[in-house]
């Protein structure tokens, strides 16, 4: 669900930086697009809040960071400024969650890790690749205005992890090994 967030914000904000009141150009999007690396410097934090046993919080607080980058982006949608939050406070998310989800994996069955992991990562991209296919009926012209519709479908991709979220914290489902 997350790489499903991710995926929505990345494959609209062409649309959004192209039109008004942006008008970029295709390395003008590229460029903001740079903005977005800097969520891959909290890869290294994950790891540790993984390693001191703070996966479950920190994908929830990863869950609320993404939730909080597509209200910045929908209610500045028009600043450039709340826009580049947003893809940055998106793309930490996005980053904590796959390396917490690895390190959750790889504690599952040493013999197994390979499969684990092609599992885990199958499951992130088709993720990702539905996030793509909500962005379809995203309409780069016409009577909706894209930059709510992906403001729209961003919040619906997010429905997903935080009703797991809830659904985990208040139901009581019995786990081997915990």
């Amino acid at each position: 669900a997350m790489f499903g967030a991710f995926s929505v914000f990345w494959t609209t904000i062409s649309f959004v930086l192209t039109s008004a009141p942006f008008h970029y150009s295709q390395w003008q999007v590229g460029l903001f697009a740079l903005a977005g690396a800097g969520g891959a410097l909290v890869a290294p934090f994950a790891g540790r809040w993984a390693d001191r046993g703070l996966v479950r919080p920190m994908t929830a607080a990863a869950f609320v960071t993404a939730a909080l980058a597509f209200v910045i982006a929908g209610l500045g949608r028009h600043s450039i400024i709340a826009l580049g939050a947003a893809a940055v406070l998106l793309d930490m998310a996005a980053q904590t969650t796959l390396v917490l989800g690895q390190q959750v994996v790889y504690q599952l069955d040493g013999q197994a890790r390979a499969r684990l992991n092609s599992a885990f990562m199958a499951t992130f991209f088709v993720g990702g690749s539905s996030g793509w296919l909500l962005t379809k009926y995203c309409p780069e012209t016409g009577p909706r205005h894209p930059e709510m519709m992906w403001f729209i479908i961003g919040c619906m991709a997010l429905v997903t992890p935080v009703g797991a979220f809830v659904f985990r914290k208040y139901i009581q489902v019995h786990e081997d090994g915990r």
